[in-house]
């Protein structure tokens, strides 16, 4: 067996030591790295009616490569972003910076045109943006950020996107399954996160503020978060849980305690990917914790010097959980 690397990144002892435990050794080099490489900018089309090609005859000079698996999207060498922010078709907000992870889960949201879609815990916007766009207008979307100052930074984008069917909301996430019980087709459940996967090495405030104390507080609100948000779809509707953390305790633990929670009412749905070399298996147990089998049907993206580490999990909604309480 081949030693593992030393953990020598700068980043907190802590973490690296979750680190070794959790990442398959064939793949920790690579995730270590991930940490202090520069990465590329990932941007896709934001407005109906431009092409692929428009994009690439428009943007020739900055050579930006196509994304296979996602069309409206491309990837651009870092240096080059300032250049791209300089164009017309970036100035028009014809085009938006987003990472190709938060991208891909939009697309296991899979929103439609005419359907009802709440993204509970909004801000920036990047995911709400790219729902808009894919719901063309029809339908309804409703984003909601509790956070006063976060909250006018989504209107600000919102409001420059010109988005036609958008309805912005500041209230708590914890309440809108009460407030509005079984009455969305999709709801986005991006949750707040101890946000590891967004750790630089040379960096230090990207991780200050984490420390394991700081996993478990996440976890306990993204529980209630969860709760809300599969009250707050429809039977036959579709939930997409998501973070930008490795920790088990916010992502396998989070879910095992809905599934749990809402027992037969739910059922977690295989998530397909184009990009099965980013993948790693989920967690089955962590610290002598057991997670639902189920979950084998969810996805880790680990990161590299395209995408960034996250969890994507997409659960159907196959009876009334309000109506079996009330049986029961």
């Amino acid at each position: 067996m081949n030693e593992q690397p030393e953990l020598k990144n700068g980043l907190p002892p802590a973490f690296n030591e979750r680190l070794k435990k959790l990442i398959p050794e064939d793949r920790l080099r690579e995730v270590l790295d991930s940490f202090s490489i520069v990465k590329k900018v990932a941007f896709r089309i934001q407005k109906p009616g431009i092409s692929q090609q428009d994009v690439e005859k428009e943007l020739a000079a900055l050579e930006p490569a196509p994304v296979s698996w996602c069309p409206q999207a491309f990837t651009l060498e870092r240096e080059k972003i300032r250049s791209l922010q300089e164009t017309p078709l970036y100035q028009s907000h014809a085009l938006y910076i987003q990472s190709l992870s938060s991208m891909a889960a939009v697309l296991a949201l899979d929103p439609r045109p005419g359907e009802r879609v709440l993204d509970l815990t909004a801000a920036p916007g990047s995911k709400t943006t790219q729902i808009a766009l894919l719901m063309k207008g029809e339908g309804e979307l409703v984003a909601n950020e509790k956070n006063r100052h976060r909250f006018f930074k989504l209107k600000a984008i919102a409001d420059a996107q010109g988005l036609p069917n958008i309805r912005l909301t500041m209230i708590p996430g914890e309440v809108w399954g009460f407030r509005e019980p079984e009455s969305f087709d999709k709801v986005l459940l991006d949750a707040p996160c101890s946000s590891e996967g967004k750790f630089k090495a040379d960096d230090p405030k990207s991780f200050g503020y984490w420390k394991p104390s700081k996993v478990r507080e996440m976890s306990k609100l993204q529980k209630r978060l969860l709760l809300s948000a599969l009250s707050a779809v429809k039977p036959g509707g579709r939930l997409l849980y998501s973070t930008c953390t490795f920790a088990p305790e916010e992502n396998e633990e989070v879910l095992t305690w809905g599934l749990k929670r809402f027992g037969s009412c739910v059922e977690i749905e295989r998530v397909t990917c184009a990009f099965p070399d980013r993948l790693m298996k989920v967690v089955p147990e962590w610290e002598g914790k057991i997670y639902d089998p189920a979950l084998g049907n969810a996805m880790r993206i680990l990161p590299d010097a395209t995408m960034s580490a996250f969890f994507i999990c997409s659960i159907l909604k196959r009876d009334s959980w309000t109506s079996r309480k009330e049986r029961e």
